[in-house]
């Protein structure tokens, strides 16, 4: 009976994952321009946040469960939380992430890393697929734009999602969880699916134009399986770099800020060519909104059409720095550094790489704090717990395999 509950319960939290992966997705496509589509997006997300709360609360009075004082607080604070941004309509990701983290954390399905990521996946490519299909039988529309690029005017298409770039952040995710989740021990299967990720990440490129992400899937596809179950071991200074790996990767995206707005043209120039004015937005947001330690309240604005104002700041360090503020910012670079540390001490070479890939793919993208584009993120909650027991700065490398069981 007790066997039969654990997994009822576990039922219970997948039912609400994908309850809240499907409307979520969607809003990344052109339907969400739809009011009446928006409202039942926003309102399946709330169902699927209160089924994930019950589940936390039904699985912390299971008595095999030991919460302790600390956590109890920890959780309730986070839910409170997410019922405040429930009833003012705005929902920062960060807290959504730790939501889904806590009721992660309480899975018992063994190997349940590796059942998180294989979902994630199939839902994934269903979606990704499904949109395409969509959109090919013009059931939603297709954003469509230009950018100059090399003195060229090129043609940028969406294919249902709602801006070009989206197209290809969201293969480079299927790519990212193809490496995580499709093994093989034949050499010539693992070149095959990267030769047929690689070609498909290049025709989804032809269509939307946009650099950068399919810069980042071919790294994925090159890196990520190189040796990717290997057990790492660390020297002591090269643990410590990736822990602040995030910290290096904000710097390095606020310095090219600055050097935009003060530097050589020839930022300018790398800005127009391969970064799509991502710079130049940010600088206007900066001089328009300013930087302050609680936030302005700046959100992402395109309103698209001639007259419209389009002001998008990509990048996940310089957005957060922007609307949420220093001490946000501060606050969330630590939740990072927790994440790599779990990474470092209990995962194997392929998960080390790819969450760095990700880390760094922030300086000029999203997606650090958005499980549809980074499931990785979903420790975060047995990160923390971690670092908070006491289980901090230690540079050995563990048994990945330990924690999934």
């Amino acid at each position: 009976m007790r066997k039969t509950n654990r997994y009822s319960l576990n039922i219970i939290f997948y039912a609400c994952y994908i309850l809240y992966f499907i409307p979520r997705y969607l809003e990344y496509t052109t339907l969400a321009n739809i009011e009446q589509y928006e409202a039942t997006f926003s309102m399946l997300k709330n169902i699927s946040y209160v089924g994930i709360i019950i589940f936390i609360i039904l699985s912390t009075l299971k008595k095999s469960i030991i919460v302790g004082k600390r956590e109890l607080i920890f959780n309730a604070m986070v839910i409170a939380v997410i019922f405040y941004q429930m009833l003012s309509y705005s929902l920062y990701a960060v807290f959504v992430v730790l939501l889904l983290g806590i009721a992660y954390s309480r899975i018992k399905f063994s190997n349940k890393f590796n059942v998180f990521l294989y979902i994630t996946f199939l839902l994934n490519i269903f979606m990704f697929v499904l949109v395409l299909m969509l959109n090919r039988f013009g059931v939603i529309p297709s954003a469509t734009t230009s950018v100059m690029r090399f003195g060229i005017f090129l043609q940028r298409t969406a294919l249902g999602f709602n801006y070009p770039g989206q197209l290809q952040m969201s293969f480079m995710t299927i790519a990212m969880l193809s490496v995580c989740c499709i093994k093989s021990k034949r050499r010539s299967v693992n070149i095959a699916l990267k030769i047929l990720l690689s070609i498909l990440s290049i025709v989804i490129y032809m269509s939307s134009q946009t650099l950068i992400p399919l810069v980042m899937t071919l790294i994925i596809i090159i890196f990520g399986t190189i040796k990717g179950d290997e057990i790492v071991h660390f020297s002591k200074r090269s643990y410590h770099f990736l822990s602040h790996l995030g910290t290096f990767c904000f710097l390095i995206a606020f310095v090219l800020v600055l050097l935009w707005k003060s530097g050589p043209n020839i930022i300018k120039t790398f800005d127009a060519l391969f970064l799509n004015y991502r710079l130049s937005l940010t600088n206007t947001a900066i001089i328009k909104y300013g930087i302050t330690l609680l936030g302005t309240g700046f959100r992402n604005i395109n309103e698209g059409g001639p007259t419209g104002e389009y002001l998008y700041v990509d990048s996940e360090y310089m957005n957060m720095l922007v609307s949420s503020g220093i001490i946000f910012t501060l606050l969330m670079l630590i939740l990072i550094k927790y994440v790599m540390r779990w990474y470092l001490q209990n995962g194997t070479r392929k998960y080390i790489v790819l969450f760095s890939i990700i880390l760094i793919n922030a300086i000029a993208n999203n997606g650090i704090f958005n499980l549809l584009f980074n499931p990785l993120m979903i420790v975060v909650f047995e990160a923390i717990k971690e670092q908070t027991r006491g289980q901090r700065s230690s540079w050995k490398k563990y048994n990945f395999n330990a924690i999934n069981d």
